[in-house]
C-alpha cells in the first residue's frame, strides 16, 4: 500500500531492471496511464532503476500491481511502493 511522501509531495514508487537507455520521457509514457505524475527522476549512474511519484496513492497501487514483472521498453520491471 501507497505510504505519502510529503518531501516528494505525493507517493513514490520504484522501478527497476531497467535497460541503461530508457529516459524520462519513455518512464512517464509508460506510468501517466495510471494517474497524474508529480516527478520522475532516472537513475545515470549506475543507470537501470527510476522513482515516479504519483499525485494518488490510488494510482501507485494500481501502478504497482500492473506493472510489476510487465515489460518496458523491451524488458521485465521490478515495480514496487518506495
Amino acid at each position: 500500500m501507497a505510504e505519502y511522501d510529503k518531501t516528494q509531495g505525493g507517493y513514490r514508487i520504484f522501478i527497476g531492471d531497467l535497460g541503461h537507455r530508457i529516459g524520462k520521457f519513455e518512464i512517464e509514457k509508460e506510468f501517466e496511464k495510471y494517474g497524474s505524475i508529480v516527478d520522475t527522476w532516472v537513475a545515470r549512474d549506475p543507470p537501470g532503476f527510476a522513482f515516479v511519484v504519483f499525485k494518488y496513492g490510488e494510482d501507485a497501487d494500481t501502478a504497482v500491481k500492473e506493472k510489476h514483472g510487465r515489460q518496458v521498453s523491451g524488458r521485465r520491471v521490478r515495480v514496487e511502493h518506495a
